[in-house]
């Protein structure tokens, strides 16, 4: 007795199999996400934090693939691209407030809006201020005075929220002392209640109460011992930060930040490393092109 299969069920039944299995073996829930986002006032945002320094040259537990130790064109123009093909629609660059006069931190920061000019297709820019010891006012309203500058001459690389350039403060920030109108500047101290920058593992992201902004890890470091990594949120090779986004989503904020593109001293890094190659950014980039298509229709 033959058996006739149809073509098209075949095909589609080998696409979700495989869709269902993880990197490395082992299988995952399929997730399919709402269609209707007019109806909820719209998808939720994504962004992600970009360390061109600091952050993103402790090395202890993973090195990134290909490796650098600065700051030039080709991997401004590779980074870029790469988060581009992730899906996100704005990134979180980490500046401090002394690099707007630091000479040649201010030059490449000033680089990197003349190359997302030049390149439409990326993503936007908003910024992720770093912590900086014994900064004060004066130094503060210098560096205000040059993302303002940088916002007329480079108006259209920012990421803007209402008109005005997103800047976001890191936790250890509980105070600013310059405002500026074209600035939307978001605290994410806690004693601030503005937005909300703990690490939290998946659960309990799907069983936090709903709010404007998440923020979502990919791992998170507790210490090093010895050379061995001890992991306050473990990364799962993908599974946290793609179960992470998932639960974040079903809460439906208005944004959703991605710590991070790079954070090797905290262990939140999607950019394909030493540790775990490219599964997690793979995963996460598969993630939110399913996201980003359920939207669509």
């Amino acid at each position: 007795m033959s058996l006739r299969i149809n073509r098209y069920r075949g095909f589609a039944l080998t696409v979700l199999i495989a869709g269902m299995l993880w990197p490395g073996g082992g299988c995952m829930r399929w997730h399919a996400y709402p269609e209707n986002w007019a109806g909820t006032g719209g998808r939720p945002r994504t962004l992600i934090v970009y360390f061109p320094y600091e952050a993103s040259l402790v090395r202890d537990v993973a090195q990134p693939i290909p490796n650098y130790i600065s700051w030039p064109d080709e991997r401004i123009i590779r980074d870029f691209s790469r988060l581009s093909a992730l899906g996100v629609d704005g990134i979180l660059v980490g500046i401090r407030p002394g690099d707007s006069v630091d000479r040649f931190r201010a030059e490449r920061y000033e680089r990197l809006f003349e190359l997302v000019v030049r390149h439409s297709d990326w993503p936007r820019i908003a910024f992720w201020i770093c912590p900086e010891p014994g900064v004060e006012a004066r130094r503060c309203s210098l560096f205000v005075d040059w993302l303002t500058d940088m916002l007329v001459q480079y108006n259209v690389a920012y990421y803007q929220v209402e008109a005005r350039a997103l800047v976001v403060l890191s936790p250890l920030y509980t105070e600013w002392p310059v405002h500026h109108p074209a600035l939307d500047l978001r605290f994410t101290a806690r004693n601030r209640g503005q937005w909300n920058w703990q690490p939290r593992t998946p659960k309990q992201l799907a069983e936090s109460e709903s709010s404007d902004q998440l923020v979502v890890y990919a791992g998170y470091l507790e210490s090093l011992r010895e050379g061995h990594a001890q992991w306050a949120i473990p990364r799962r090779g993908g599974r946290t930060v793609v179960e992470s986004f998932r639960n974040a989503v079903e809460s439906a904020p208005g944004i959703i930040c991605i710590s991070s593109w790079n954070d090797y001293a905290e262990g939140s890094f999607v950019e394909p490393n030493t540790l775990d190659g490219s599964r997690v950014y793979d995963l996460l980039r598969r993630e939110i092109r399913a996201f980003r298509t359920a939207a669509k229709r």
